[in-house]
């Protein structure tokens, strides 16, 4: 239940209600006939431990829109939903999950922590509220922070309040391959 309730955000963010509900259940919905495809392998309650998500926008099987992972549940605040890179319009965006959304001016401290080192970066709002958009240079921190340690301390100070949690980094660089492809290609 709580995997469903932390995955909330990540589906409002998914442009296709249908690619929602086949991140969210690994299943299409009842008479699809096109259901937009999950990376096989990674759906439902098969996906294995440290799986990115690779979403796809239905009709465009090989264009991939974002690739996602949730937070360590047992080293996570429930309010952390979880990592995501998507295509923006100067490559690929970092955004951080949230479940309680936050209002469009806040401007949240974001601090990415592994073994080896750290970062802080000034967040900024997407519309939905439920998502953290971070600067560029965030996607190749967590790649080369991913070669190096398996996973990320996310730590997210705002509006009074603070959530932190850990997401997985394993298998990071080979996913985000497909979506440095797709980016370049837009």
């Amino acid at each position: 239940m709580r995997l469903i309730m932390s995955l909330a955000p990540v589906l409002i963010l998914c442009a296709d209600s249908l690619a929602a509900d086949t991140l969210a259940t690994g299943k299409s919905a009842p008479g699809a006939e096109n259901p937009p495809p999950v990376n096989p392998g990674l759906a439902g309650s098969e996906t294995p431990a440290g799986a990115w998500h690779l979403v796809h926008e239905e009709g465009k099987e090989t264009e991939t829109q974002a690739i996602l992972h949730t937070p360590e549940f047992e080293r996570s605040d429930p309010q952390l939903a979880g990592l995501m890179l998507r295509c923006g319009q100067k490559g690929i965006e970092t955004i951080v999950v949230v479940v309680e959304p936050y209002s469009p001016e806040t401007r949240p401290e974001i601090v990415l922590r592994s073994a080896e080192r750290e970062i802080h970066f000034e967040g900024r709002m997407i519309p939905t509220g439920a998502g953290i958009r971070l600067p560029d240079e965030a996607a190749n921190w967590l790649t080369q922070a991913a070669k190096a340690s398996g996973e990320v301390e996310i730590e997210i100070a705002a509006a009074n309040k603070k959530v932190d949690g850990v997401v997985g980094l394993t298998g990071l660089p080979s996913a985000v391959q497909p979506l440095n492809s797709d980016c370049v290609q837009k």
